[in-house]
């Protein structure tokens, strides 16, 4: 065999070197572009869902405007365009119906509405107005689930009873 001159060996490694430095060069890059990628995505998938939380929130916002639009109008057909929170929408029925029930003077509103404490509230200011206007304490009797209201009621009726006697 021959032997290499020092210069063909120098030029062989030098050779050797060059296309590893480029393998690992080459490599480097590839993962460098991966990076970007994944960080791209990371980035894409953060403001897609920043967006879909502003969406909700807006969607949020716009049922409550309709709910206020709806209960300032008295106007239970507004309620209906509520959609996706059954809750709101019932709330929003149940409220203008008692604000009805009030202003109208008219009970049958009452018995419209769906949530049990509004319409027992509602319920309730009816049977005061009527005690009151009756002056018997027994009346007072039919209020139900508010201690406070009843005790009122029977509190006026006994005021009332006492200034009538006073004036006779």
């Amino acid at each position: 065999m021959r032997k290499l001159s020092t210069l063909q060996i120098i030029l062989i490694v030098l050779f050797v070197g060059i296309i590893i430095f480029g393998f690992f060069v080459s490599r480097k890059k590839s993962n460098i572009d991966t990076n970007k990628t994944q960080t791209g995505a990371t980035m894409l998938g953060t403001t897609s869902l920043q967006e879909a939380e502003q969406k909700q929130l807006q969607e949020k916002t716009d049922m409550y405007i309709i709910y206020n639009n709806a209960v300032d109008t008295l106007d239970v057909a507004a309620c209906e365009k509520i959609v996706g929170d059954d809750k709101l929408k019932t709330e929003c029925i149940d409220n203008i119906y008692s604000a009805l029930a009030s202003r109208e003077k008219n009970i049958t509103f009452c018995e419209k509405i769906q949530d049990t404490t509004i319409k027992a509230h509602c319920m309730n200011s009816f049977i005061y107005d009527t005690a009151i206007a009756s002056g018997k304490q027994s009346d007072c009797g039919k209020i139900t689930g508010d201690n406070d209201l009843k005790k009122a009621c029977e509190k006026n009726i006994v005021f009332a009873q006492i200034e009538d006697q006073s004036f006779s």
